[in-house]
């Protein structure tokens, strides 16, 4: 969802212009009049573009893309993808944003669900520096570190870590708290974070897909993780959080 309330949505083809396992991708909005405008045209991805965060103006955002084993954000704008010099410090290591390489990434982390706030200013992400140093499927254990950074200044600050298997980040209307669901320090559920005191609430024991805030910020929409068997629909709960601070 746009910050004026449009859908934006990719459509992807492959094998792209690249190549075996690559991603010819158009990044849209729907507009309200039923009409597409596209964002950005990207050919020839070598990696699975999974998720874009777009700025209030909707002319640059954060895609992440990957394979889940190595995930990373990129800049990218109607001119296409760039690298995103940023240095992360997490969890003992130290490695750079635009290091992402969709295989063989052991030497770097992984970073991945960029949220922008609605009024611009600032950008949300999760980055893992427990990656750094491992291999395969042992990356998808690797712990995560919330940050955010000012979308001038892209000085990344760490709110949050010990941070397992997080999902669906995203920021409250006003730009104060952020949503997500993980396991943190063990405890699974879905939680809000205020951004600038730090407090952390729990609001479901139970990880999700998805959340979503209603336009007024006083509830969390949720998308339960499906458990049962594939045919049956996932379910959206709704959680009441206008009194959490």
């Amino acid at each position: 969802m746009l910050a004026d309330g449009r859908i934006a949505f990719q459509r992807r083809c492959t094998p792209g212009a690249r190549g075996p396992n690559t991603f010819d991708t158009t990044l849209t909005a729907l507009n309200n009049d039923g009409s597409l405008t596209v964002l950005a045209n990207l050919g020839g991805l070598p990696f699975v573009p999974r998720q874009v965060a777009w700025s209030a103006s909707a002319t640059e955002g954060i895609l992440w893309g990957g394979s889940r084993i190595c995930d990373g954000l990129l800049a990218v704008d109607r001119s296409g993808v760039k690298a995103l010099d940023v240095e992360i410090n997490a969890s003992g290591h130290a490695f750079n944003l635009k290091d992402f390489v969709s295989n063989n990434c052991t030497d770097t982390g992984n970073a991945e669900l960029p949220a922008w706030s609605k009024d611009g200013h600032t950008i949300a992400f999760l980055a893992s520096g427990d990656a750094v140093g491992k291999s395969d499927a042992a990356r998808l254990d690797a712990s995560y570190s919330l940050f955010t950074m000012d979308s001038q200044a892209w000085i990344p600050r760490q709110l949050l870590s010990n941070i397992v298997q997080p999902m669906g980040l995203a920021w409250s209307p006003d730009g104060t708290k952020v949503a997500f669901s993980a396991t943190v320090g063990g405890n699974p559920g879905t939680w809000i974070l205020n951004a600038g005191s730090g407090r952390l609430t729990r609001v479901a024991q139970t990880n999700h897909l998805d959340v979503a805030w209603s336009p007024d910020g006083s509830q969390l929409a949720a998308l339960e993780n499906e458990t049962q068997a594939p045919a049956d629909p996932n379910i959206h709960i709704v959680f009441d959080v206008g009194s959490i601070k």
